[in-house]
């Protein structure tokens, strides 16, 4: 069994205090079983608000949040987390460990990555010059047979990563090539999108106001050359992250068309607001990540408009 990465997934480290969106406001906190039996009797202040905020439903353990800002209630004022400050990182629960990690599980791999929801996530993988690949973090020795359908599956994403990653042609024109492969009709101005996008959950204000300005604007020729390089690499982690799901369902048009919906609504976006920095374009994919990547119910949305709409 190996474990599978992006090259660079192992240089990002949480930037903690410096985090201006932190994770710990405005997300639900599952809390896995074997953690809240740990903190059923872990000892000093933090054990003492732990047991005080956390409760248990039909859908197991979770915090309550504090306020209209929805906070973690170990998140001190100064940003930092009482729990990793008293009993240190190991004694978070599963999810706080593991964001903004994601994984896909197949025979004879797991691979790993970082959601684009985490600001610093973002800016790392935005901020690579190298292309985009895949290397082993970790390997076992014990291999297990894939079916033929997982082979074919690693052979088809690879030859859409390497024409995301011919640098000899635009990045439009890539994501172009990539559509046509896929079966994806051109997907035409996303600003037609706007009002479909705004009936689905929204988080946010900010996300809200963003589909608002969309909604009214008119595209307009722009060249960013200094964003050539990031744009392919938002590329390339959009379709890490959401291609592997044709593994489970089949859908592998439909989550191709996914990617690039999202790829060219950051794009887009970024051409709305004016951005010519990687920051810039990185805050653009955490807000569109955390509004939509990271709900299932707009994700389920988006697959479905893509299987009716997008797939020839």
């Amino acid at each position: 069994m190996k474990l599978i990465a992006p090259e660079g997934y192992e240089d990002f480290t949480c930037i903690a205090d410096a985090c201006r969106h932190t994770c710990c406001k405005g997300w639900e906190i599952d809390i896995d079983d074997a953690s809240a039996r740990r903190y059923e009797t872990l000892p000093g202040e933090a054990g003492d608000i732990l047991r005080q905020w956390m409760e248990e439903d039909e859908d197991g353990y979770h915090f309550r949040l504090m306020g209209e800002e929805e906070r973690c209630p170990l998140l001190m004022d100064n940003g930092l987390c009482r729990l990793i400050c008293q009993q240190g990182e190991a004694a978070l629960c599963q999810v706080c460990r593991d964001h903004p990690r994601f994984r896909h599980f197949m025979t004879d791999r797991t691979e790993i990555g970082l959601g684009l929801c985490c600001e610093e996530a973002a800016r790392e993988q935005l901020s690579r010059t190298p292309p985009f690949r895949l290397i082993v973090l970790e390997d076992d020795g014990e291999q297990q047979v894939e079916d033929e359908a997982e082979q074919a599956f690693y052979r088809w994403r690879e030859t859409l990563l390497d024409i995301a990653t011919d640098r000899s042609v635009p990045v439009v024109q890539r994501a172009a090539t990539i559509a046509s492969v896929t079966g994806v009709k051109p997907i035409g101005h996303i600003s037609a999108w706007a009002q479909r996008l705004l009936s689905l959950e929204i988080l946010t204000e900010e996300w809200r106001s963003l589909l608002e300005r969309l909604k009214a604007w008119q595209p307009i020729q722009r060249t960013e050359a200094g964003l050539e390089v990031p744009s392919e690499q938002l590329l390339c982690a959009l379709m890490y992250r959401h291609l592997s799901d044709a593994l489970e369902d089949g859908a592998a048009a439909g989550h191709a068309a996914v990617s690039l919906f999202l790829w060219q609504l950051c794009m887009t976006l970024a051409d709305m607001a004016g951005a010519h920095t990687v920051e810039e374009l990185a805050d653009l994919a955490r807000i569109m990540s955390s509004e939509l990547e990271y709900s299932q119910e707009n994700l389920d949305a988006l697959l479905t408009w893509a299987e009716e709409e997008m797939v020839r």
